[in-house]
């Protein structure tokens, strides 16, 4: 498949608004209950996508960069009805206290109906759903959950 869009980005080229980068390095910090200063440092790596404004970025007017995570759109609708899945079977659980509960998670996303699918993933494209976008029609969905990177 040919992709006009898309260019691979030679080390000497500056990055600017737009430019997607692969297992980037997002510092996180994370709670340490047992010793002072009751957190720790650390970094996760993501695939993120660049949407501070390319000029603020060419003219210096920015102290840092605004990152997105980026994922496949299936990945985001897998976890959507899994999470629908669960919700579902929690309701059902308070409603039948006594019904024996399984310990593994039985949730198949090949068992969703292409309707179903196909709707949420019009939802999203329609700008619908709160913190995801469609990026290239529906090969990848935007994780809108913004990293403010100083420099």
């Amino acid at each position: 498949m040919d992709f006009p869009w898309y260019k691979v980005k030679n080390q000497d080229e500056c990055l600017t608004q737009g430019d997607i980068i692969l297992s980037f390095p997002v510092p996180v910090v994370a709670h340490d209950p047992d010793g002072y200063p009751f957190f720790k440092q650390g970094y996760i790596e993501e695939d993120v996508i660049i949407v501070t404004q390319a000029c603020d970025m060419e003219n210096r007017k920015t102290k840092g960069v605004t990152l997105c995570r980026v994922g496949s759109l299936e990945e985001a609708m897998r976890d959507y009805f899994h999470d629908q899945y669960k919700k579902s079977k929690q309701q059902k659980n308070k409603q039948h206290p006594d019904d024996e509960q399984e310990s593994k998670d039985d949730f198949d996303y090949d068992n969703i109906k292409q309707k179903s699918k196909r709707s949420y993933a019009d939802k999203i494209r329609r700008g619908d759903v709160l913190d995801l976008y469609l990026l290239v029609n529906i090969m990848m969905a935007l994780m809108i959950s913004p990293i403010e990177l100083f420099i």
